[in-house]
């Protein structure tokens, strides 16, 4: 997709399903709650960092397809939920994934690191 912007515009709800395939992080869902979108996912690798179970979407366990069906149904009925869920989704990422927050975040990595040592010592 050339332009994410537009395309999680003409969505209503991110969908991201996974059984085998283990994310680190979970851009997917990343970048539709950027975009205020509530995500339903399986519960699987670093998906759960991003999404927030019944705040900012909705978790299912991996192979689930009645929860998934469930959650995608919840959502496609409740317009307050997906904007509840969404505007939660976009804060989050914001607050937890933004430039300003990474760079942050690897400084006082690089801060907490002891020095170089002098060789032998």
């Amino acid at each position: 997709v050339g332009n994410m912007n537009s395309f999680w515009s003409s969505c209503d709800i991110g969908v991201a399903p996974n059984t085998t395939l283990v994310e680190s992080f979970g851009l997917a869902a990343a970048e539709a709650s950027a975009a205020g979108i509530p995500v339903v996912a399986s519960r699987i690798g670093g998906v759960p960092e991003v999404v927030e179970d019944g705040v900012t979407g909705t978790l299912t366990q991996p192979g689930d397809t009645a929860a998934l069906s469930e959650a995608i149904a919840a959502y496609s009925k409740d317009a307050g939920l997906r904007g509840m869920h969404g505007e939660a989704g976009r804060a989050r990422v914001e607050a937890m994934f933004s430039i300003e927050r990474n760079v942050t975040d690897y400084l006082d990595l690089i801060s907490s690191l002891d020095g170089p040592t002098e060789a032998g010592a």
